[in-house]
């Protein structure tokens, strides 16, 4: 019996298993914070149609298409960019919240309030996912041309002569 000799990466796309190199816990976030952008358009069904009630959906869609573009070149920029994204998708669904008035009936107000908080909780989660990762090196970011990590940018001055602080000369 021949066995077939399969490429690794082929093998981890027929499995779903992460592709190699890449962070599995990442890209479900990257992903949750892709969805959570999109369902923040639902949250403009709620409210009069005004341009700057866009502006949360404009950012996370952003941030969440900056967070795809980054995972395998700078993860911690991916992270950071798929908790903004979540984050700016939530604060659509908070100003619902808040923009309910008090003649609701308790079902929509509890639903509407509901869907808000599983937004913040979804955000908590991926934040906590990113405070929590195993992995804690320097991302290539944050490395110089030479593949060293980049040093303080804090100037060291050296002087010629010993001078006492307090001295007039």
């Amino acid at each position: 019996m021949r066995t077939l000799a399969v490429r690794p990466w082929i093998v981890h796309s027929i499995t779903g298993a992460a592709t190699p190199g890449r962070d599995s816990a990442l890209q479900r976030a990257v992903v949750w914070s892709a969805c959570l952008a999109v369902g923040s358009l639902f949250a403009l069904l709620w409210q009069p149609a005004e341009p700057q009630r866009l502006l949360p959906f404009l950012v996370s869609f952003g941030a969440a298409c900056l967070a795809q573009l980054t995972v395998r070149r700078a993860p911690s920029v991916a992270w950071l960019a798929a908790i903004g994204a979540a984050y700016s998708a939530s604060t659509a669904w908070f100003a619902v919240a808040l923009s309910l008035s008090p003649g609701l009936q308790l079902f929509t107000w509890l639903l509407v309030v509901a869907w808000a908080s599983a937004y913040a909780i979804w955000t908590v989660m991926i934040a906590v996912r990113y405070a929590t990762r195993p992995a804690t090196r320097i991302e290539p970011i944050a490395k110089g041309a030479s593949g060293e990590p980049l040093r303080t940018a804090i100037p060291i001055v050296s002087t010629r002569k010993n001078v006492p602080i307090n001295s007039v000369t």
